[in-house]
């Protein structure tokens, strides 16, 4: 009995060793952390020589100890945003790469190595340098538009030799009418009501009405009369009245002004602009190289004057445009300093004297220096 009892606890002995040495092989051989997963896991660029770009990795988690380092001919090009950390989840790193001046055209290769406690992850990297740029573009529509500048005096309704006159039992008023151009009813900037007044008996007022509005009530004398007239009375489609007052007293007379020359007129001026907004993004703001405009001649004032666009208020272009169509490069102002982009940016076309210009078709398209294959 008693080397039964020897037996069965040696079995017990030696089946606890035996699962020790089990869960030590398991904890020995179970990886307590995974290798890092990045994308992409191979990065193609072409650049020209003493230029830089960025580009993005995405670090996904969880790992520790995470570190970036770079091997080959272009391990010195590129730098990150950051080193050293941790990841939860995902991170994203931003790496740029800076290409020495006087590098020579050619492919150019390496790796970046993200190392973690789990182990490790290869980026293969291959840089084409040229002497010769390579441009993406993007197209911004900008549509059809009308580009005008205005000034000048227009008469609007006018008489010769008339003669008005009123009594308790007569009437004979001047009636005028005249319309507006709608665009140069908004650049009004005066209006003038302007007469001789040839003779008189001074019995009563001259009284002149425009659109149902007294502007002028007075006894008034020979001589020229000039009537200035609030804009604001000025309309599309115009009444003009003018009449004699009422003789007073001369019951029996009537009031006369005998008037010669009579004409209703305004000066307008007016700046019809256009300005567009236009967005760019990160990567074409900092890759930006030129803008391309271009677009199709509708209509034209003759003789046509010189057109100013200008972006971000740097003046890129005063000069007359051409007739029928517009093909124009704008990478610096007419200074000949650099032109200024950021993410919002406004480019405007203005006349500076009297003209018109009608286009369609405009389109500006934006053209920066590509570097991903």
């Amino acid at each position: 009995m008693k080397g039964q009892q020897r037996i069965d606890e040696f079995a017990l002995v030696l089946l606890a060793a035996v699962i020790f040495i089990v869960i030590l092989m398991v904890v020995w051989t179970t990886p307590t952390e995974s290798p890092p997963v990045v994308k992409p896991t191979s990065i193609l660029l072409t650049m020209e020589n003493g230029t830089s770009t960025s580009f993005q990795l995405t670090i996904s988690g969880p790992i520790t100890n995470v570190s970036l380092s770079t091997v080959g001919v272009i391990a010195s090009w590129i730098t990150f945003d950051q080193n050293n950390f941790d990841v939860l989840n995902s991170t994203v790193i931003t790496a740029t790469v800076a290409v020495p001046n006087y590098t020579f055209p050619g492919l150019y290769q390496g790796s970046i190595i993200v190392t973690s406690t789990g182990g490790q992850a290869n980026i293969s990297v291959g840089i084409t340098i040229t002497n010769t740029p390579v441009f993406s573009t993007r197209s911004i529509p900008l549509g059809s538009f009308t580009i005008s500048y205005t000034n000048g005096t227009q008469v609007i309704s006018s008489a010769s030799d008339v003669v008005v006159a009123q009594g308790y039992f007569y009437s004979k008023p001047l009636t005028l009418t005249g319309s507006v151009d709608p665009n140069q009813l908004q650049s009004a900037k005066s209006v003038d009501l302007q007469f001789n007044v040839l003779s008189t008996n001074n019995y009563g007022n001259l009284v002149i009405i425009l659109n149902g509005v007294t502007i002028y009530d007075k006894n008034t004398g020979t001589g020229f009369v000039d009537v200035p007239v609030p804009v604001a009375d000025l309309q599309q489609y115009n009444t003009l009245q003018i009449r004699a007052g009422d003789p007073g007293f001369y019951f029996w007379a009537n009031t006369v002004y005998e008037l010669q020359d009579v004409k209703l007129s305004y000066s307008f001026r007016g700046q019809f602009s256009q300005q567009f907004q236009v967005s760019l993004n990160p990567n074409e703001v900092s890759n930006f190289d030129h803008f391309q405009l271009t677009w199709i001649v509708q209509s034209y004032s003759v003789p046509l004057q010189p057109l100013s666009i200008s972006i971000n208020n740097q003046l890129v272009y005063d000069d007359r445009p051409p007739l029928a169509a517009i093909n124009q490069n704008f990478n610096q102002d007419i200074f000949g300093l650099p032109l200024s982009v950021g993410q919002t940016n406004t480019v405007e076309f203005s006349f500076n004297n009297p003209a018109s210009l009608s286009v369609s078709n405009a389109m500006l398209t934006v053209y920066y220096r590509s570097t991903q294959q």
